[in-house]
């Protein structure tokens, strides 16, 4: 089974977009369905680099010595337990669908480049982590299922996964699988900037207001650089 995906998203999407499974929502499907989480899925993509980004001198202990700058794969959310490939190699292992990534990229090359993250099934691995549990400490970590009325699945107490999608009383089982927030590849000559934010508070003590700055940024270094910082009126 073959298709295309859109991303941001998920498989059940995918698979209804590409007329592979009937509308999920509808009627009992949400037991027809229970095959897809069941099942492992692979996303793949090529894409190119561009030549302008061989400009930094860096060695790498995998890859020849090649003229190159730092390539970021910035993954802000996986669902859940994924086998990211960078080029046919392991760059990483996803098991938190609420963590997102940010790691360097070595073996890149200018010109075609092939990201491919191959997704466990949500439910096996679930009874798999509570297995592995119950024999090494002999007993269960209660809730070991929903409810019969639920027609959920089991075990997602051993998940970092959005505990609904194993199915709540609001709402049927459809355990998720995909790149659920963006995901990008990004070309840096000195740092990336993750996030800026700021806080601002006033405080009066009746004659002058006080006012208190507070500043979060996030910066991953690639050379060494300097920071130059001002407040002013």
């Amino acid at each position: 089974m073959r298709g295309s995906a859109r991303v941001p998203g998920d498989i059940y999407r995918d698979l209804f977009a590409g007329s592979y499974i009937p509308r999920p929502l509808f009627g009992k499907n949400d037991e027809l369905l229970r095959w897809v989480p069941r099942t492992d899925w692979i996303y793949l993509t090529t894409f190119n680099i561009p030549a302008h980004w061989n400009k930094v001198p860096m060695f790498s202990v995998n890859c020849k010595l090649m003229k190159v700058k730092a390539v970021l794969l910035n993954a802000q959310g996986l669902d859940t337990v994924a086998d990211v490939y960078f080029n046919n190699l392991l760059v990483l292992q996803a098991r938190n669908q609420f963590v997102p990534y940010l790691l360097a990229l070595k073996c890149w090359k200018i010109g075609e480049n092939t990201l491919r993250i191959e997704f466990k099934s949500p439910v096996l691995y679930a009874e798999q982590q509570a297995n592995n549990y119950q024999k090494q400490y002999g007993h269960i970590v209660p809730p070991f299922c929903p409810v019969p009325e639920f027609q959920g699945e089991c075990h997602v107490n051993f998940m970092r996964k959005i505990q609904a999608s194993f199915s709540w009383d609001w709402g049927p089982s459809f355990p998720t699988v995909g790149i659920w927030q963006p995901i990008s590849i990004e070309g840096v000559e000195t740092l990336h900037v993750g996030r800026i934010s700021a806080e601002i508070s006033f405080q009066s003590n009746f004659s002058e207001f006080i006012k208190t700055f507070l500043t979060d940024i996030r910066i991953r270094p690639f050379t060494e650089f300097g920071i130059v910082w001002a407040v002013t009126q």
